[in-house]
């Protein structure tokens, strides 16, 4: 993430990006909102780090008179990462009881169609 900064002004998709993250995860830099001062030089951060009057959230911080999201993003992300990877373990054990409760009733019905059909094959003999 920190590498990517570098291209911030340089490099439209990465500016897309970084705004887009910023805005979304409500946060600032890759571990606080200081590194974009060091990046770009300039006490001016980018205006995705800015909270607006609709994204007032308990992430802004008054700076320089100025309302930011003071948080970094790699925290904020990989928060999120690590609440989808819980779902989709969860969904994975599930699927996984689901399978070896299919296969256990078509196991007991196979024994069951089997052994009826012995049965029935002993009668017919005698």
């Amino acid at each position: 993430m920190k590498f990517s900064m570098q291209d911030y002004s340089q490099n439209d998709d990465v500016t897309q990006c970084w705004d887009y993250l910023q805005r979304r995860k409500q946060c600032c830099g890759t571990d606080n909102f200081t590194e974009w001062k060091h990046l770009l030089n300039t006490s001016t951060l980018p205006t995705s780090c800015l909270c607006t009057p609709t994204l007032e959230s308990q992430h802004c911080t008054m700076v320089n008179n100025s309302s930011i999201f003071t948080n970094g993003c790699h925290h904020r992300h990989a928060m999120s990462l690590r609440y989808n990877f819980t779902v989709v373990e969860l969904v994975n054990c599930i699927m996984i009881f689901l399978e070896i409760t299919i296969v256990l009733v078509s196991l007991c019905s196979g024994c069951r169609i089997f052994r009826h059909s012995v049965v029935a094959t002993y009668t017919v003999e005698t």
